[in-house]
């Protein structure tokens, strides 16, 4: 057995949904998950054949400096503790934070469903995640899915709400704007709202909709998209209650990262009814979980955990699980294929050797590829708003 090994453990605490009165439909916390998952690891043998030393840090949601947190939780980790990686799940992107590990030297393995725009997978490459797409490629990915099942049309008038963060404006100028040429799609409107890093900025965003539904419909909007690296479900609630408010009811192209499963706890079913999206997250995407079988990695992380005695009853449960259960599988992967070697060069050759072998547990099949380095889902499906029903799968698995 190898040395015992030092990892920041962070993950988030969600005590700003219930201020907010958000249902996100979890019935244990991750917090009670990331630290089962520590303790399994370590009952059987360790991760990648090393015995975990944790240093955990907890991101809250109502906290009223998000960034503060990760300034906070990064010091811990490379200052006080050394750690040789960090396994995160948060929902939350930070660039702060991919910067002061990144100065150390030290890879973040993230189980998060809020990624890198291509600008920050080169910056950062020791920024490693199964579960999702580099924003750029996410967009083009939507707008082409979407448009290729005639759901987005020349005819429709697209209307954006992009966050006014770095990333989220990036994505939209060098990702979103060529994906809506490239599709001969007519861009009627674009709105900024406060970049969200508190849950005070969410209540300033909740605010903003009002002008941009006012906007929107002025400019004959029909078809509404959203660009936001972590908070795209937050956008999408804040802004169909306004739009509800105001019986006014246009299509609202989504993605995995608008968390469809929560929406359709919270969102008002009438804005839903006309919701498409592509998404690669099964556990978020649809509410029939006969669409979502667990692969062979999630079965392996569902029995880790029911030895902890955690069993998921509800989506949000399956993605909390799935989500932390890649972080520590793809990590614990990635240490037997060094050896143990937990140094920067030797994780990056490690995951280019195991590339699309890589099995998740969150994505459509489990099915990863490598996306110019990036790790990240190889599959998705198109989803729906289904009367009497909520969201559904509504195609078959293809390539993404």
């Amino acid at each position: 057995m190898h040395a015992p090994i030092a990892l920041g453990v962070l993950y988030a605490v969600n005590d700003g949904a219930a201020a907010a009165g958000i249902n996100n439909g979890n019935t244990f916390s991750l917090s009670k998950v990331m630290h089962a998952f520590v303790d399994s690891y370590n009952a059987s043998g360790g991760i990648g054949g090393r015995h975990i030393q944790p240093v955990y840090a907890e991101l809250h949601s109502y906290n009223s400096n998000y960034e503060a947190q990760i300034a906070a939780a990064c010091a811990a980790f490379t200052q006080d503790h050394h750690v040789a990686a960090v396994l995160s799940n948060t929902q939350y992107f930070s660039e702060q934070l991919l910067a002061c590990l990144a100065k150390a030297g030290v890879p973040l393995i993230s189980g998060d469903f809020a990624g890198p725009d291509r600008q920050d997978a080169q910056r950062y490459p020791l920024f490693i995640t199964p579960t999702t797409l580099v924003g750029e490629d996410r967009e083009a990915a939507v707008v082409g899915h979407l448009a290729g099942s005639g759901w987005l049309q020349p005819r429709n008038r697209i209307g954006v709400v992009v966050e006014n963060c770095p990333v989220d404006q990036r994505i939209y100028r060098s990702g979103l704007l060529p994906a809506l040429r490239r599709a001969h799609l007519t861009l009627a409107s674009t709105f900024s709202t406060q970049c969200f890093q508190s849950i005070q900025d969410f209540g300033t965003q909740t605010s903003q909709m009002s002008s941009a539904v006012l906007q929107f419909r002025q400019a004959r909007v029909d078809r509404v998209m959203f660009v936001s690296q972590g908070a795209e479900a937050n956008l999408v609630l804040a802004f169909s209650e306004v739009a509800n408010q105001q019986q006014w009811h246009p299509g609202y192209a989504l993605s995995s990262l608008a968390v469809p499963e929560a929406l359709a706890l919270n969102a008002p079913a009438a804005q839903l009814a006309n919701a498409r999206g592509l998404g690669w997250l099964p556990a978020l995407d649809t509410q029939d979980l006969r669409q979502a079988p667990a692969t062979s990695t999630g079965r392996a992380c569902l029995a880790r955990l029911q030895r902890q005695g955690i069993r998921p009853t509800s989506g949000t449960d399956l993605a909390t699980v799935s989500q932390s259960c890649d972080a520590f599988a793809l990590f614990d992967a990635i240490l037997h294929s060094t050896g143990g070697d937990a140094a920067g060069s030797a994780v990056l050759r490690a995951v280019a050797r195991i590339g699309d072998r890589f099995v998740a547990a969150t994505t459509v099949g489990g099915h990863e590829r490598l996306w110019g380095g990036h790790l990240g889902p190889a599959s998705g499906r198109l989803f729906a708003w289904v009367a009497n029903k909520g969201f559904r799968y509504t195609s078959r698995t293809f390539p993404l």
